[in-house]
């Protein structure tokens, strides 16, 4: 069981349950640690869960859709579960 799930289990009396979407893998990543903020900040009945499978989904594929791998199951599993989605994710300024 990965922790989304047991977190939105954990989380059933909660009225909202928001996915978090970070927009960098990597430990330190502010887009992350904003989600965790963001899921410690929450009001009561609002669950805000990080989404840690990210890393492992492949590149979208058109000729796995028939049967796609379990991977892509599950974090559609976790996006059903959720009542929204939350992303975090950097800005780019384009440079003159």
């Amino acid at each position: 069981m990965n922790s989304l799930e047991l977190d939105f289990t954990e989380t059933a009396a909660a009225r909202m349950r928001i996915l978090g979407l970070s927009g960098s893998l990597r430990a330190a990543s502010i887009n992350s640690a904003l989600l965790r903020a963001a899921a410690r900040l929450a009001p009561p009945g609002v669950a805000v869960v990080p989404c840690d499978r990210l890393g492992t989904l492949p590149l979208f594929d058109a000729d796995d859709e028939a049967d796609p791998p379990a991977d892509v199951e599950a974090f559609r599993a976790d996006v059903a579960r959720a009542d929204a989605v939350m992303i975090a994710s950097l800005e780019y300024e384009p440079r003159p």
